[in-house]
């Protein structure tokens, strides 16, 4: 019973750390309006009014928020508090922000993560890119360090709480309306072509505004309502996809594979081979150089007498192109190769 009343005691005080700085800007806009509660693993779970962000249970008593109109920032306590003492810097060890955007503005920030979006316009997750720690302090470092190592959890538990479309074009126009709000199933994907699969995939990239190479997809997304190609393919960052979509891309990506390796009559693969994802940065006479997710480049080599088997040619690889392939981990020769 003692146990369950100090709970209830300390959860109450955490809510009212977290919010108390919120409560000045709210005259501003009821979109950071929020609410506190804990979820079944006894996790923070604060809902505004179209976003919910979950922070992990140790971010208890260490966390404050403060809102303005158009964003609500998260801060390390301890690091706010010595640096607003120390320069009279308020904006001190901040962890992230939730923002809202009416246009495309916010794809010029150096660090960003869109969240999703209404009719209204774009939510988005926005990170510092400089250290915001208060680095005189060994604590309050060492307290800062551990919670940014949560950030990559913390980004995969942000999500839209409202029914949204990066565009706003009806169901009908979409293979997927749901890609960027819900996770997909190997079901959803049955029954389909690996051209419909690689459209799919390049529909989630459409919704954030990529353009194509390929002059037929180009021409698939510019006949719909909604697209809007403002990005080139060479400039595009898989990045400002949100978790629901990157694991639908992973999802896809793995099911073209499967798909490819079954249309073959024969397939002779290396002891050794892995499976790669990403964009074709640059070619050149029997390779190219991928730029994968995690921002790394690695080049591939490819013999050309075999392209053919693989529905490909020489001119398949142009910059921009989005591959999955699968490849030798000694030689690092692609084995097979798709390419939308």
């Amino acid at each position: 019973m003692k146990k369950n009343l100090l709970r209830t005691i300390l959860t109450a005080g955490i809510a009212s750390m977290l919010f108390a700085l919120t409560l000045t800007a709210q005259a501003a806009s009821d979109r950071w309006q929020s609410t506190t509660a804990r979820n079944a693993e006894n996790n923070i779970q604060i809902s505004f009014r179209d976003v919910q962000v979950t922070l992990p249970e140790s971010w208890a008593g260490k966390c404050q928020m403060g809102a303005s109109k158009s964003s609500v920032t998260f801060y390390q306590t301890k690091s706010r508090k010595l640096w607003t003492e120390e320069l009279g810097y308020a904006n001190g060890g901040r962890l992230f922000s939730i923002c809202f955007s009416d246009d495309d503005s916010y794809t010029d920030e150096p660090s960003y993560m869109t969240i999703g979006s209404t009719s209204e316009g774009t939510y988005y997750a926005s990170f510092p890119t400089d250290l915001q720690a208060y680095t005189k302090d060994t604590a309050a470092y060492e307290e800062f360090s551990a919670m940014t190592a949560d950030m990559e959890w913390v980004k995969s538990h942000i999500a839209l709480t409202v029914d949204s479309s990066i565009n706003t074009g009806t169901d009908g126009d979409y293979i997927f309306p749901q890609s960027s709000t819900a996770y997909l199933s190997a079901g959803d994907l049955s029954g389909m072509s690996a051209d419909q699969i690689q459209m799919a995939i390049n529909e989630i990239y459409a919704r954030h505004h990529r353009k194509f190479v390929l002059q037929d997809v180009q021409n698939y997304f510019n006949s719909k309502s909604w697209y809007s190609g403002t990005v080139e393919a060479e400039d595009f960052d898989v990045s400002v996809m949100n978790a629901y979509e990157g694991a639908n891309v992973a999802l896809m990506v793995e099911q073209l594979n499967k798909t490819a390796a079954s249309s073959e009559t024969v397939t002779i693969l290396p002891s050794s081979t892995k499976d790669a994802y990403g964009m074709i940065i640059e070619t050149g006479d029997g390779y190219f150089r991928v730029r994968m997710e995690d921002g790394s480049t690695v080049q591939f080599w490819y013999d050309e007498a075999r392209l053919g088997d693989m529905g490909l040619s020489k001119d398949s690889f142009q910059v921009g192109a989005v591959t999955s392939l699968v490849y030798d981990t000694e030689s690092y020769e692609a084995v097979n190769i798709l390419i939308w």
